[in-house]
């Protein structure tokens, strides 16, 4: 299944990375916050990735920022091993955590579970309000 998936990382490698072990997703990539948040105010999207530490925002209130005003997954990535800044992540609001480098095969099962759950929260959602 093809999913809109929004990249915000300030390395371009990593950018490239993700675009091309996610080959099939239609991925938009920004490389400032700022570009991103754009990128997903443009339409609907499934899932956000990002990573914590950017010089130019901090990775936890892109989190933030996003849980509060998209209906999407987030994963986030980063190469510190920090196990309080995943902590803190999650709870900010990210669905996922995982350590950079990226594997192809980490990173798809991750997407696939992430989309999947908020896919499944969503219908909960909806079936909950028609109840009421």
């Amino acid at each position: 299944m093809m999913s809109r998936i929004v990249v915000i990382d300030d390395d371009e490698e990593t950018l490239k990375d993700v675009e091309h072990l996610l080959d099939g997703h239609q991925i938009a990539k920004a490389s400032h916050a700022d570009e991103g948040i754009k990128l997903a105010e443009d339409g609907p999207f499934d899932l956000l990735i990002c990573d914590l530490i950017m010089p130019d925002h901090d990775g936890l209130e892109v989190v933030r920022e996003f849980r509060q005003r998209f209906n999407c997954g987030i994963l986030v990535i980063s190469e510190t091993p920090c196990s309080a800044l995943w902590d803190c992540a999650l709870m900010f609001g990210a669905d996922r955590f995982l350590r950079k480098p990226l594997t192809q095969p980490q990173l798809a099962e991750a997407v696939e579970d992430v989309i999947e759950k908020r896919q499944l929260a969503s219908v909960e959602d909806s079936n909950a309000k028609s109840r009421d």
